[in-house]
């Protein structure tokens, strides 16, 4: 399906997303690093009969500026409350994956009146956890991996991707390879800098009031021990793993995610 694109112009800066025509209800879905809005499209189209689909681009990403003097879960919460507040909607659901979740989770605790439902597809709580000497590390090689990732044109980008995700669906790699080249016009070092960015996800899950889906995959980065850990910190929070996925739940077991997400809706 078409999607529209639009832009919000705020303080001379730009926030870009993609929406759905209709007037069901909102669903704001929340990209990851590298990702842009319309990664979400295979999704967001088996979901466009029961809700209307607002898939922003996060700032540094997609089309939204970069706007590189404050990037960080705060601002990107705020740019989210700021499209809530330009499409005149009361309440949204939000589903955020990977960085997208750690936004998602920001915009419910920060805002907790603009939103019914949560779900977070591999959020990147773990991150906010790790040593600075292993943080250290994750960085080197994110920045070797983003030097990797990044080279070559759309066509190459996209073949490569196809190589690294062979069960991903068809539909998945074209927005994914696009984004890659979106990103690559920006700035990648802000993903990097941002690293260094505090996110406290145990206060943040704490002041979370409603209800939440955790979605965790089988090899995805968040252990069963670490969902265990996000459950004691918020008793608001359901969770649900996902055989067969890692990381990247909807792209690799797509049926149980779309299974997942609208039985927790429809709750």
């Amino acid at each position: 399906m078409n999607f529209i694109s639009e832009d919000i112009r705020m303080e001379g800066t730009k926030i870009h997303f993609y929406k759905s025509e209709n007037d069901k209800e909102p669903i704001l879905l929340l990209h990851g690093g590298m990702d842009n809005g319309m990664c979400w499209a295979p999704i967001a189209e088996k979901l466009s009969d029961q809700y209307h689909l607002i898939m922003p681009d996060a700032r540094g990403h997609g089309l939204t500026d970069t706007l590189d003097n404050d990037w960080t879960y705060d601002a990107m919460a705020e740019d989210i409350k700021k499209i809530i507040n330009f499409l005149e909607l009361e309440q949204v659901n939000l589903i955020g994956h990977s960085m997208g979740g750690n936004i998602g989770a920001k915009v419910a605790q920060k805002y907790p009146s603009l939103v019914k439902k949560l779900i977070l597809e591999e959020p990147g709580f773990v991150v906010g956890e790790y040593s600075w000497f292993k943080k250290l590390f994750y960085k080197l090689v994110m920045k070797l991996y983003l030097k990797l990732l990044l080279r070559g044109n759309l066509d190459k980008i996209y073949r490569k991707g196809k190589k690294q995700n062979p069960t991903w669906p068809e539909e998945e790699f074209e927005p994914w390879a696009r984004s890659k080249i979106q990103f690559k016009n920006q700035n990648p070092k802000k993903l990097l800098n941002a690293l260094n960015n505090p996110y406290d996800w145990k206060e943040i899950v704490k002041g979370i009031e409603c209800p939440t889906l955790l979605l965790t995959g089988k090899d995805g980065i968040v252990g069963d021990e670490f969902a265990k850990k996000v459950l004691e910190v918020n008793n608001n929070f359901k969770w649900v793993k996902i055989e067969g996925a890692g990381h990247n739940i909807r792209r690799e077991n797509p049926e149980d995610f779309l299974s997942a997400v609208q039985f927790f809706l429809q709750d």
